[in-house]
Order: structure tokens, then sequence, then C-alpha cells
């Protein structure tokens, strides 16, 4: 037999035993297992801890105010702060006169007359007064501001990340190893076009004004069986069998930094090969 020719034999001989030869004989792979994990899509930001303020506006379309507190006075939850009459003094006594006349239909609009008066809604202290003593203002027109002792949690998100976002929904905030959890109180569009998200804090006295935070807000979680990240390639995966490795189609629904859940694929308890195994 002539080399050249022995040479290509043994060429096509080795060709066929490595075809032959199991998958997992060629190729070093670690494994590990499907099973059933909580896996939860969240929205993670950076927060500070931040004292509760309040605007407090006019409630009227238009009428004379009435302050009264004054700048850095403290102030009780339920007291009175300031009042706004929507009628001048000349309208006021024609009602005054009316109703000692007698006259029923001025019942009602001395009523519409009356001063409204508007309560605090917290215990802290008057930080701005916005308007003056005496000052006519409409709907809306910033009369102060009030501060609590109470502390909040303060986070910005984008506009994307805004509309995943409500009132009411739960949040989560860790430092230093210790979690806190809260609630979304208000979310309101800032003038870098940021939405500021402020939230309730469960534990918060403890923490001091200008704390970073840590923030979590959870849209979604699923309990399913999961299998690590790396063990997936596109939309399938490989199995360990006692012939080497079996490719699998699945489909998946959400995922974490570590797992992805799985809605079809293999059994719980399926050894699953990692990385690259081709």
């Amino acid at each position: 037999m002539k080399k050249k020719e022995w040479f290509v034999m043994a060429v096509t001989a080795f060709a066929v035993a490595a075809l032959l030869m199991p998958r997992n004989a060629q190729t070093e792979y670690e494994t590990a297992v499907v099973s059933v994990r909580t896996v939860e899509e969240t929205i993670e930001a950076s927060g500070v801890i931040a004292p509760r303020e309040t605007f407090l506006a006019a409630p009227l379309t238009a009428g004379k105010l009435r302050l009264l507190v004054e700048k850095g006075e403290e102030v009780a939850e339920g007291q009175a702060l300031f009042e706004v009459e929507n009628a001048p003094a000349d309208a006021m006594a024609k009602v005054q006169e009316l109703l000692e006349e007698g006259e029923e239909e001025a019942v009602s609009t001395a009523q519409l007359y009356k001063a409204n008066t508007v309560l605090s809604p917290l215990s802290g202290s008057v930080q701005e007064l916005y308007a003056s003593d005496a000052q006519t203002v409409s709907l809306g027109t910033p009369v102060l501001l009030l501060r609590s002792q109470e502390q909040v949690l303060q986070f910005s998100v984008s506009q994307s990340k805004r509309e995943s976002l409500y009132v009411g929904q739960k949040v989560r905030a860790s430092r230093r190893d210790r979690e806190y959890t809260g609630t979304i109180e208000d979310i309101s569009l800032e003038e870098s076009g940021q939405y500021l998200v402020t939230a309730s804090l469960v534990g918060a006295r403890n923490l001091s004004v200008g704390m970073q935070m840590d923030v979590s807000v959870l849209l979604r979680s699923v309990t399913a069986p999961c299998v690590p990240l790396e063990a997936l390639d596109g939309d399938q995966l490989y199995c360990v069998t006692e012939d080497g490795l079996a490719k699998v189609q699945v489909k998946t629904s959400l995922c974490d930094a570590m797992y992805m859940a799985l809605t079809m694929g293999p059994p719980v308890g399926t050894e699953v090969a990692l990385g690259e195994v081709s």
C-alpha cells in the first residue's frame, strides 16, 4: 500500500470515530438541573432619603387670602393654615343684610361666599410662604410649603419606566444589606423630563436625610421551572442523557440576572449543560 493511500485511510478512520464518539466525551462542560424558582421583573434605581414636603395652593377660582400661620411656625395635623374668601367685602355685607331680613335665598349665597379654610395635612413646620395676607389668589395659586419630620424615599425614572409605575405600588429599598419596604405616593414630572417618584418607607425614621438607597420596584413575578441563563442557546438547551447531549426546544417567560423561567421545556430535575457545548 502506498504511503499516501495509507495516510488518507487513517484520516478518514479518525473522522468517523470522532462522529461516533459521544458528545459529552468531546467537550467538558458544567451542568445544572431544572428547578422551580421565583423570577421577578423589576425596575432598579438609585434613591435618596428626603423630608416629606407638601405644597398647598388656593382651592377657589378667585378670592382674598387670609394667612393664619407664619413662616417657620410649627403646626399640627388638622390645624387651620389659611382661608380664602371668594367674594368682596361689599358682597358679603349684602348677603348678611339679606340674611338678617330673613331672605331664604340668601342662605345658599352665604354658603357660596363662606370662607374656605385649608387645614394642615401633616404635623411639621411652615418652610415657605408664596403669597401674602390679603392678596387676591386664584385656583392653584401656591400659598405655602410644609415640611414634616417624617421622611420619604425619592428617586427618578425615565418616561419609559414611568409608564410601569403607579401610586400605591410597592417598592423595596436597601442600604448596607438592610431592606425596607414602602409604597409609591406621588409621581411628578421634573423640568429635566425625568419623573420624580416619592414613596413612604417603613422604618425611614431611622434613616438620615440625604442617605443614598438602592431601589427596586416589582413589576411582575412568576414561579416556574427555571434554568441558569448560561444553559440557553437561543430557544434551546442541551439535556444530559446517557448517550450524550440532547438538544431540546424551550419556551421562556421572565428572567432575572441569573435565571430564565420556562413555560415549555424539560421536566424539573433534568440535568442540563452550561455554557458553550458545541
